[in-house]
């Protein structure tokens, strides 16, 4: 086993993690978003900035926050601290995403996500679930 201090977590105190039934939107940092939404979100937020004359940097900071993924989840959207390495066509969905908190680093405040085929998880097969992790 590695090292303590390389890993994540703390493997002498492990812990527990609840999850709860939710429905929620595709988020920004998702490699369907601009697909979903018909056109980047940058030039969605720039028209929305000119036409209600408000700051830029307010109408990002709000959609940053409203479209932020973050969090341990099973299924729904992930979030990424730098990019989606998943590409456009690419059909994998989030099967598992376990973020940074005070009991658990993944470097510097990272994510980690797993991904599954659809099909393969309807199939009850984890044998191709693919796993990435990013931080700041």
């Amino acid at each position: 086993m590695p090292a303590a201090d390389t890993l994540p977590f703390d493997p002498a105190h492990p812990r527990a993690m609840h999850f709860a039934v939710g429905e929620e939107t595709i988020g920004r940092s998702d490699v369907h978003f601009a697909q979903a939404l018909g056109q980047p979100l940058d030039a969605v937020a720039a028209a929305w900035a000119a036409r209600h004359a408000l700051p830029q940097d307010d109408v990002d900071e709000a959609l940053y926050a409203a479209l932020n993924r973050s969090g341990h989840k099973l299924g729904g959207y992930p979030e990424f601290t730098q990019q989606d390495p998943r590409k456009p066509q690419d059909a994998q969905v989030l099967l598992l995403q376990l973020d940074s908190d005070d009991a658990m680093m993944w470097g510097d405040s990272g994510i980690a996500n797993f991904f599954i085929d659809p099909a393969d998880l309807q199939r009850g097969d984890f044998s191709k679930v693919a796993y990435t992790w990013d931080c700041d």
